[in-house]
């Protein structure tokens, strides 16, 4: 990782490779690597009270209550200057922003910005590992969480990518 660069945080849509591209990034470059899914997953088994759980009544609750944890884990990696990659869809992209990219956290907004929700939901049921969260959650929700997603996407191109001055 460049001396530029503290860590990395990975957004984008279940299925989308996240975890598979983070597992080998985390790996060749020795970040350390925290999966937001199976934060949520132990949350969900051993915390339940937490209300942390991928069955969450909306993706901003679920980032809500997800949140204390995740900058709490962020700062620490900081302070002790352990470069890092934090992968997940439930993370709130712009409070991110705010907090950690004047601190060289690279953010990055991965997915399938072309296809259609309804196959996207498709893929991710054909392509999940049985059993995964994702078959808690009903096609309709899913739905819900791709449209999000791409609203990030598009958030996160109109706001956070530079803008040339050309012309």
């Amino acid at each position: 990782m460049s001396i530029l660069m503290n860590g990395i945080i990975l957004i984008g849509p279940p299925k989308s490779g996240k975890t598979v591209f983070a597992r080998r990034l985390a790996s060749k470059c020795k970040l350390a690597h925290l999966s937001l899914d199976a934060l949520i997953d132990a949350f969900e088994n051993i915390f339940p009270e937490h209300g942390i759980t991928h069955d969450g009544p909306s993706t901003a609750q679920i980032c809500a209550n997800a949140k204390p944890f995740v900058e709490h884990w962020l700062e620490r990696q900081l302070h002790y200057r352990i470069p890092f990659l934090l992968e997940g869809f439930h993370l709130d992209l712009e409070s991110l922003h705010q907090r950690f990219s004047e601190r060289a956290v690279r953010i990055v907004c991965i997915g399938y910005p072309s296809m259609l929700g309804v196959d996207k939901v498709t893929l991710t049921r054909k392509f999940s590992v049985k059993p995964d969260w994702t078959d808690r959650i009903s096609d309709d929700k899913m739905m819900v969480w791709f449209d999000h997603a791409a609203g990030v996407s598009l958030h996160r191109s109109q706001v956070f990518e530079p803008v040339s001055d050309a012309g």
